[in-house]
Parts: structure tokens; C-alpha cells; sequence
């Protein structure tokens, strides 16, 4: 999902065409500066079988110091914990470079190409992030889609599900679990069809734009079947690089349908945005801490 997040930024940081005349254009890549983040553990989120029984068996695949993990899975937990040693004012311009990776749009070394349709590259660099080029906005938006499932397509089908407040069904009915439903279906509580319908609604209210933005939703969900396909060849919870989650429940991949950006959307909605995320309570057990 942070994928779709940042391939939306890029379309929304593009100037309109009467701020030309007094914005320089880019000469370079790094014109304007470049962007440095941190992901922890690591850009990918999936494990399959064969290496999550590595993992089990004690074959050399550990998260002890972040290196030797399944590839890309937890290296970025050293700069991480690097950072939690330094005080704000010791985060200088002279030591970013050795606490956070960059993150522009150009990657430092190609790692890996991929072209799962005709119009769109995935490019991976060294810590696994895609670099996702389209033909058209439809185009990198399957692009997103597809790279998204290849590194979370596990966490995905769980937050989806729930969203749509069967979560208990889906991973286990925990009572932990169940309770997540019943909160979830108190604060968002669609039928399929009424999830789906919001999406067109939406783009109906917004014309032109609303249109092409449902397009490129369509696009970012055929993007992840297809990735889903791939993994999970014949519908099948198998496959080399299916998730090792979905074997071990028994879960076979459904395709991603416009319901489910909504429900994923109002769980997230929910978490955010019901109470302030706790931030309202936690403003006031904080008070009360300083005046103690």
C-alpha cells in the first residue's frame, strides 16, 4: 500500500503548467534535493516456505542483526536502531547519509528488472524498494499494485478482510480477533455493494478526474491480481513465492475487487481517525503525568 501512496504523491507533487514560467525545470534528478527515509524491518513483507522453514531449522536465516534474514526482509533494522542512539540535535546534514537510506526516484544501483506487462518496468534497488515506471498513469498504477502484492500481499489479504470486518474467519476466531470484528462493523459497516458503489460515487462527483482516478484504482487492482496470480499460480495457497501464511491457513488468493480498497481504506479510517488515533487520551494522561 505505501507503494500506491507514493506513486499517487509523485502524479500530485507535478506542477501545473502556469507555475512553468517562474519554476526553474530540473536539470537533474536531484535538482531540488533528496528525499531519505527509513522502513523497518525492510521493504519486503512476505516469506514463503522454503524460507520460512530456513528460518524454523536454524539455516543461517535469522533477524538477529538484520542481515542475515530472507533478502530485504530486515535491513534496515541496523540504521534504525543506529537512529534511536542520537539525539534530535545530533541528526546533523553531516551524518544523515549514515542513518537513513535515500528514497528519490532514481534508485543508487539497480538490483533486479522485471516487466509483468507490456508498458510497465519494476526496478529494485539494493534494499528492495520498486522503482515503477508506466507507459501511461494506468500503466504505473498496475505497476504499484503488482509490486505492492510481491511485498505484502499476505498483510494486504488480512487488512482487507479486516476491514470488511472478518478478520476472525479469515486468520483465526480469537476472541481478540472477534472483538476487532464487532468494533470494525460498529464504526464501518458495508455490504460488498455498498463499498464498491463508493468508489463510483465518488468518481461521478468529480467528473473527468474522478474518472481517471477510478480507471487508475482499476488498473492498481488488476496490478495485484496479477502479482497474486504469479505467486499463487492456479489459485492455490502454493507456488515458490506464495506467502507461507497462506499455506499454513489454507488460504487461497481471491482476486481484489473495488470493495476492497474501501474496506481497507475505513480500517485504516478507523485506527486514524475514530478518537484521534487515542492521541486526545493520550494528551490527557500526559497532563496529568507533568502535573504529578
Amino acid at each position: 500500500m505505501a507503494t500506491m501512496i507514493s506513486v499517487l504523491a509523485v502524479g500530485a507533487a507535478v506542477l501545473p503548467a502556469g507555475a512553468a514560467t517562474t519554476v526553474p525545470s530540473p536539470t537533474t534528478a536531484d535538482s531540488y534535493g533528496s528525499v531519505r527515509n527509513i522502513l523497518p524491518a525492510g521493504q519486503r513483507g512476505s516469506i514463503n516456505t522454503l524460507q520460512l522453514a530456513q528460518v524454523l531449522t536454524g539455516g543461517g536465516l535469522t533477524a538477529v542483526d538484520g542481515k542475515n534474514a530472507p533478502p530485504n526482509h530486515a535491513d534496515q533494522l541496523e540504521l534504525y536502531d543506529k537512529l534511536s542512539t542520537k539525539r534530535p540535535a545530533q541528526v546533523t546534514e553531516g551524518v544523515v547519509d549514515d542513518l537513513y537510506k535515500k528514497a528519490g526516484f532514481v534508485p543508487e544501483k539497480v538490483v533486479s528488472t522485471s516487466t509483468p506487462k507490456t508498458g510497465v518496468t519494476i526496478v529494485r534497488d539494493a534494499y528492495g524498494v520498486p522503482y515503477i515506471t508506466g507507459k501511461t498513469y494506468n500503466d504505473t498504477m498496475f505497476g504499484a499494485g503488482f509490486a505492492g502484492a510481491q511485498d505484502r500481499m499476505f498483510l494486504m489479504d488480512a487488512l482487507r478482510h479486516l476491514g470488511a470486518g472478518r478478520g476472525a474467519e479469515f486468520v483465526g476466531a480469537t476472541p481478540g480477533n472477534i472483538a476487532m470484528d464487532r468494533a470494525q462493523v460498529r464504526t464501518a459497516y458495508y455490504t460488498r455493494k455498498e463499498a464498491a458503489d463508493q468508489l463510483e460515487i465518488i468518481a461521478k462527483e468529480n467528473g473527468a478526474e474522478g474518472r481517471r482516478l477510478l480507471d487508475g484504482a482499476d488498473a492498481y487492482l488488476a496490478g495485484i491480481n496479477a502479482a497474486q496470480d504469479q505467486m499463487c499460480p492456479l489459485g492455490l495457497p502454493t507456488g515458490p513465492d506464495c506467502p507461507a501464511e497462506s499455506l499454513a491457513l489454507q488460504k487461497k488468493p481471491t482476486p481484489w475487487t473495488r470493495a476492497d480498497l474501501t474496506f481497507v481504506a475505513s480500517l485504516v479510517g478507523g485506527i486514524f481517525g475514530k478518537g484521534g488515533g487515542q492521541e486526545f487520551a493520550n494528551s490527557v494522561y500526559y497532563g496529568k503525568l507533568v502535573k504529578k
